[in-house]
């Protein structure tokens, strides 16, 4: 009798345990199980098939116990009624996990032709054993296993349960090899259980030894067959050569094209490539059998230069259909002799394959499909895909909104409130120096990624694109990979110079397809710019000298729209509503531009001179007139002194030569005598 160790099965709360509480047992052994209880109880007893005890007063344990176990459905359960009715209604039990097992009356091996007989066996020749096992249990719990030698080299699968003996069979097929000749073939039986049973409880066959008969040489691997890289038009050969008997028959899988030529040569196949090209790409395989057994060898050829090779076309590539539409693609082979290389063909669509080379689909409505493919196998080639992209569009509806929102002051750098204007037509006066964002909204637009939006000022192209994003969600990064139709907005950001009084905006939406485009422009936004006042400085200085009795004229000019009024100040008031004042009094004078955005003034600075000149061309001409009449006195005396003295011309004579006073035409100098 073999014991285990384990835990009994009862209700949570029941004070009683079972010693041991899974037991193991041959068939015909005993057994012995004790049940204790772990608190006082009323009474014990055990329910069995065999040997029950009844009611047991006055116990705190019981021993239940069988001489020679024989009942294949026997259970014993310990029980015991309690003092406390609360707990478990006054009564509980525990069971007991009883395992019988039995040994098989006996394990043969039997075959299908007379090789146990003879006791010898052809190599190759298939050959046909099947292990027997009488009267098992349980069968759940036996693993049959066939060995040559120390190898094992086939496990039954699992048998079905039972509670009693019953005969278990499992076949293996063998094939002989010449290795395994002078080796024994068994079949054995392994009892497996469990972590309470006995272990390493095994029940084996009689031995039989394997003698092999070597008439038969099959096929062992390839020789000669080996990658090659290839010239565009170069020739090669793949050579395909094995050893057996009876001899081999030989037979070539690739992708079959004129060029290439297979011949048959003794104890081996020759595949010849002539003049390669791209299409010799790809995989070939040589099989080798007779009727002992069948191998293969399958050896690689690149064309250098060569693209990989997929014969597959389809009619168009590139797939634009309007939601709802339907349409038609084929995938057919490219070369007359694909045909015939051809495995398989369908379409790959999404998760669902579609049988044959036509899709044809009569309204799309899956925004997720972006792509699909044709796939086919050809010899030599494999599985080759065709793609062909898809893009599911909507129509740009006719209507695209654009609208203007005030976003940031030049002159306060302030964020104010965002202030919709209007949609569409004239949107008023906008104010110049102000920067404006312009938003042009795109309704039910599909796919996204396709979308280019333009922006026109007065009918020419901006620089600026714009920033696309979902509408509504002004700083969330829009995601191009949408392919449902969503409502996008653009919008740019602009400002306008004091030279620019009206401008027009306009955006146009066009869907990119490829094959086609689709557009819609917007209605225009019209506006006229106003301006604050700004005084031309260039000519007013800011310090003017004025003579007195000489008036001055300021010339005060402004440029805004609408146009600024203008008004001059000075302490005095207001001197006057135009742009020109005469000045005769210094002071200070303010010049003062204003319109409907705000005023600007310029203040000049007016200095009242006296004019000397008169007064000083007085005292120059009083000056000269006492010098001259000085010099006049002085110069009389002078003159009186030196040239205006008295003479006497007494005693003198004259030289009267030719009766003449003169003389040779020549004055003579009359000698004159001083008064005194």
């Amino acid at each position: 009798m073999n014991y285990g160790i384990g835990i009994g099965i009862h209700a949570s709360g029941c004070p009683l345990e079972l010693d041991p509480p899974n037991v193991v047992v041959q068939y015909g052994d005993s057994v012995s199980v004790n049940c204790i209880a772990t608190s006082p109880v009323k009474n014990m007893g055990f329910e069995s098939q065999q040997q029950a005890i009844s009611f047991a007063t006055n116990m705190s344990s019981l021993t239940w116990s069988v001489k020679n176990l024989t009942n294949w459905e026997i259970r014993a359960n310990c029980y015991a009624n309690l003092f406390d009715k609360s707990v478990l209604d006054g009564q509980c039990q525990i069971d007991t996990l009883i395992t019988i097992y039995k040994f098989a009356e006996n394990v043969t091996i039997t075959d299908n032709k007379a090789g146990l007989a003879t006791g010898e066996l052809d190599e190759g020749i298939p050959h046909v054993f099947q292990c027997n096992v009488k009267d098992v249990a349980p069968a759940q719990n036996v693993t049959l296993t066939w060995h040559i030698g120390n190898r094992t080299v086939l496990t039954a699968d699992p048998f079905k349960n039972s509670l009693g003996p019953i005969d278990l069979a499992s076949q293996f097929k063998y094939i002989p090899r010449s290795e395994d000749n002078g080796l024994h073939i068994r079949c054995q039986v392994e009892f497996n259980l469990g972590p309470f049973g006995p272990k390493n409880l095994t029940q084996s066959s009689s031995l039989f030894l394997l003698r092999i008969r070597c008439k038969y040489d099959p096929p062992k691997r390839i020789a000669q067959l080996n990658d090659a890289e290839l010239e565009v038009g170069s020739s090669h050969v793949l050579k395909c050569f094995s050893e057996a008997n009876p001899p081999l028959n030989y037979h070539w899988d690739f992708y079959k094209t004129g060029n290439v030529e297979v011949r048959d040569e003794k104890g081996g196949s020759h595949l010849y490539i002539h003049n390669a090209t791209e299409v010799n790409n790809g995989n070939y395989t040589c099989n080798a059998g007779n009727e002992l057994n069948n191998i293969s060898h399958t050896t690689g050829v690149t064309v250098k230069g060569g693209l990989s090779h997929c014969p597959l076309q389809v009619t168009t590539e590139r797939l634009v259909v309007r939601h709802g539409d339907g349409y038609t693609v084929r995938c057919e082979n490219s070369t007359g002799d694909a045909l015939g290389n051809r495995k398989y063909i369908f379409w790959q669509v999404g998760r669902r394959q579609i049988p044959g080379g036509v899709w044809e689909v009569k309204n799309q409505t899956d925004w997720d499909l972006t792509r699909a493919e044709c796939v086919a196998r050809h010899a030599g080639i494999g599985e080759c895909r065709k793609a062909v992209d898809v893009t599911l569009y909507t129509a740009i509806e006719r209507y695209v909104v654009l609208m203007c929102l005030l976003r940031i002051s030049i002159a306060s750098l302030e964020e104010p409130d965002q202030v919709l204007i209007q949609s569409v037509g004239h949107m008023g006066a906008l104010i110049g120096d102000t920067e404006y964002r312009l938003q042009c909204d795109i309704p039910n637009v599909a796919p996204v990624r396709n979308l280019i939006v333009r922006w026109y000022q007065d009918g020419h192209p901006m620089a600026d694109k714009g920033t696309l994003y979902l509408t509504g969600r002004p700083h969330e990064k829009l995601d191009f990979y949408i392919s449902t139709p969503v409502n996008v907005s653009s919008n740019i950001s602009v400002s306008f110079g004091r030279n620019q009084s009206r401008v027009q905006f306009t955006c146009e939406a066009e869907l990119d397809l490829g094959t086609h485009s689709l557009s819609n422009m917007s209605h225009s936004l019209n506006f006229s710019i106003q301006h604050k006042p700004s005084i031309n400085s260039t000519k007013l200085q800011p310090k003017i000298p004025v003579f007195r009795g000489y008036p001055e004229e300021l010339v005060c000019e402004a440029d805004g729209n609408p146009a600024p009024d203008i008004h001059w100040f000075s302490q005095n008031g207001v001197l006057g509503s135009s742009g020109n004042l005469k000045v005769t009094e210094g002071g200070n004078y303010t010049c003062n531009a204003t319109n409907v955005l705000g005023s600007n003034f310029y203040v000049v600075q007016v200095v009242l001179k006296e004019d000397y000149l008169p007064l000083i061309a007085g005292f120059v001409a009083v000056t000269v007139v006492a010098i001259s009449i000085v010099f006049i006195f002085f110069y009389s005396i002078y003159y009186k002194n030196t040239k205006m003295r008295r003479y006497s011309l007494k005693n003198h004579k004259l030289n009267t030569e030719n009766g003449n006073v003169a003389h040779n035409s020549l004055d003579l100098p009359i000698p004159l005598a001083k008064l005194h």
